[in-house]
C-alpha cells in the first residue's frame, strides 16, 4: 500500500501502421484465435487426423460447415 503498483504493456512490431491500428489488429488476431479454438472443442476436432496443412484446412472448413448447418436445423420454425 505504501507504493502504487504501475503495469507497462510494451510492444515491438514492425508493421507500418498508428499504435491504435495495431493493437485493433491483434485483438482481431485474437477473437480469430478464441472462434479456431471454439469450432474445435465443439466438433470435437482437437487432434486432427493429418499432419498436412491441406487436409487440417478441409477438415476445419468441414466442420465449421456442418456446425452452420446444425445451427440453421435447430433454428428453423418447424423443428418441433
Amino acid at each position: 500500500m505504501l507504493f502504487p503498483e504501475i503495469t507497462v504493456d510494451s510492444y515491438w512490431v514492425s508493421l507500418a501502421l498508428e499504435p491504435y491500428e495495431t493493437i485493433l489488429l491483434y485483438h482481431d488476431h485474437g477473437t480469430s484465435e478464441q472462434f479456431h479454438s471454439e469450432i474445435k472443442s465443439d466438433m470435437d476436432l482437437e487432434r486432427l487426423p493429418s499432419g498436412r496443412f491441406s487436409n487440417k484446412a478441409f477438415i476445419l472448413i468441414l466442420g465449421y460447415n456442418l456446425l452452420r448447418l446444425c445451427n440453421r436445423e435447430s433454428l428453423r420454425e418447424d423443428n418441433g
